[in-house]
């Protein structure tokens, strides 16, 4: 009977969309110390337990804290999770460019390769926008990087250690809060613009 609950309960895991599973273990976390510590022991590492890159020099205040921090991250360079126990110089390995939407040259340093075959009897009347996600997937050898002239099957010319991508998470969400403060700054000037002409404008009446 354990057993077929346990199974059951797997094929729910396995069914659950990512948000759920998450949504399930922060209210199970609350609710149980047992489930809590549990997670903390494998989700959670100390600060000062963390491996430092080759040739960097740990501060002692870093070695000596026990301020817990994700032990899993995904990194910023080349979108992969990895271990910050294990984070090591040349453990990541990546392209400068990024392939992502919106398609603009702006946009990391991937290139379209007119002079690949690919392309030969390519009409984008017909066909469509060379430049696109589906192609990028589909026709990777009709693009490179800009950064090694290699197709988009070349492993990643770039070594280094992973960065966690809410670093730039966090610099993101700064900009965006600076932005929403002026924001905020410039409507209340404006009200109290308009305020102010209102009381003008009732002191005409008068």
């Amino acid at each position: 009977m354990l057993s077929d609950k346990l199974s059951a309960l797997h094929d729910a895991i396995n069914c659950a969309s990512l948000v759920r599973l998450r949504e399930t273990l922060v209210v199970l976390s609350i609710q149980s110390d047992v489930i809590r510590n549990a997670l903390s022991s494998r989700l959670l590492v100390s600060e000062g337990d963390l491996v430092q890159p080759t040739g960097a020099s740990a501060e002692p205040a870093m070695q000596a804290s026990s301020k817990k921090r994700p032990r899993y991250e995904q990194c910023k360079h080349c979108k992969s999770e990895f271990d910050v126990m294990k984070n090591r110089e040349g453990s990541c390995v990546y392209h400068d460019g990024e392939l992502q939407p919106p398609f603009n040259p702006s946009f990391g340093s991937i290139e379209l390769n007119y002079d690949s075959s690919t392309w030969d009897d390519w009409d984008e009347n017909v066909h469509g926008k060379r430049d696109s996600y589906e192609n990028r997937q589909e026709y990777p050898e009709g693009f490179y990087w800009d950064c090694c002239d290699e197709d988009l099957t070349a492993e990643g010319c770039k070594q280094a250690c992973h960065i966690a991508l809410d670093e730039g998470v966090k610099r993101l969400r700064e900009h965006y809060n600076r932005i929403r403060t002026m924001e905020e700054d410039d409507g209340d000037e404006e009200d109290e613009e308009a305020d102010q002409e209102d009381e003008d404008e009732d002191e005409d009446d008068y």
